[in-house]
This record gives structure tokens, C-alpha cells and sequence, in this order.
């Protein structure tokens, strides 16, 4: 699980600071690629690098703003559950918060970088259970 502190001006001209929270599981990861969606979570971060080269924002925001809300949730309490579901990812994209993470990300390479992968299951994680 990746934590990402945001520091944001909300609608009503307040500051504040929040840590989120974002993670892909490898069943998550798996059918993310099952679904056709645009090939598999490696293929499509390449498709953000070849995108990036060919100066092709518009590919690379949908890529991005579509891997951070499929990631984004909140971790219990207990520690047991990371819960995502539509109209969590739907009150965060409205969010300050969501936008300055988002284009941060689009416009820094380095840490779109470090996002995607603090938010990926680790390779040996993915593929023990090609055996």
C-alpha cells in the first residue's frame, strides 16, 4: 500500500493535509488485464512512457487518472480490509486532493513512476501463483 500526504486549498479557500491511500492486489492487477482494458498494467504503463514521448497528453491522462482511482481506497480500521468501491473513487475525483495528486503525476515523471510502482503488488508477489 502506497500513502501519498496531499496538501490542498479546498472550494471553500481552506488548506489541508491528508494521507491516502493506494493499492493494487494481484488479483486486482489480473483483471485489470483480463478485461481488456487497454492490456496488461505493464503494457499500459508503457503506454504512459510511448504516450509521454509522443507528447501525447491525452493518452497519458486517462491512463493515469484511470490507475489512481482504480487503486485509491481507505484501509480499516483494524487493518484487515483496504475498501475501494464507485462512489468512494467518484467523491475523490471531485476532490482538490485527487486533482493537485493528478497532475502532479502527469507532469513529473519521477514520481508518476515511484506512484505506479509503490502501488503494484512486488513481481514475486504476481507470480507465485504461476506455479
Amino acid at each position: 500500500m502506497l500513502k501519498e500526504i496531499v496538501t490542498y486549498i479546498d472550494f471553500d479557500g481552506k488548506e489541508h493535509t491528508e494521507e491516502l491511500h493506494f493499492n493494487l492486489t494481484a488479483s486486482e492487477v489480473t483483471m485489470l488485464e483480463l478485461e481488456g482494458s487497454g492490456g496488461s498494467l505493464h503494457e499500459q504503463i508503457q503506454a504512459i512512457v510511448e504516450a509521454r514521448r509522443r507528447e501525447d497528453g491525452a493518452t497519458v491522462a486517462k491512463i493515469l487518472k484511470k490507475v489512481i482511482l482504480k487503486a485509491y481506497g481507505q484501509k480499516s480500521e483494524d487493518g484487515r480490509r483496504f475498501v475501494k468501491n464507485e462512489e468512494m473513487r467518484e467523491a475523490f475525483s471531485q476532490t482538490n486532493a485527487f486533482d493537485d495528486l493528478f497532475m502532479k503525476l502527469l507532469f513529473n515523471d519521477e514520481a508518476c513512476v515511484a506512484f505506479i510502482n509503490g502501488i503494484v503488488p512486488p513481481q514475486n508477489e504476481l507470480q507465485k501463483f504461476n506455479k
